[in-house]
């Protein structure tokens, strides 16, 4: 199954928008963190794009069962004090970018989004 975006689709040529996006990241180093990031990962359709009946029972009878401590070794060679660098980093250039953008934009024109 195909990940297909949305047909409806309008471009507004008043507006510029800015979308960052991350694969996202376990929200500790403890197994379980790490086991239900790669079990939300693993399970998107744009990610593996196999049929969920098939793919479940590999991803849920094999990967992770196994693939956690891996990645948990991995995870521990990168892990900073503000955790995961992905997320840390992401954070940083949202921060950046909206004082940058700010500072372009007339007042009230922009909108934070989560």
């Amino acid at each position: 199954m195909r990940y297909i975006s949305s047909p409806d689709f309008r471009q507004d040529a008043e507006r510029i928008g800015i979308l960052l996006v991350n694969t996202g990241t376990p929200d500790s180093l403890e197994l379980h963190d790490i086991r239900r990031y790669l079990a939300k990962f693993l399970s998107d359709p744009r990610v593996i794009e196999l049929p969920s009946w098939l793919w479940q029972p590999v991803l849920h009878g094999y990967l992770l069962r196994t693939r956690p401590r891996r990645s948990q070794a991995k995870y521990r060679k990168i892990w900073t004090a503000d955790g995961s660098p992905l997320l840390s980093l992401s954070r940083q250039l949202r921060t950046q970018l909206a004082s940058a953008l700010a500072q372009r934009a007339p007042a009230g024109h922009l909108r934070r989004g989560p």
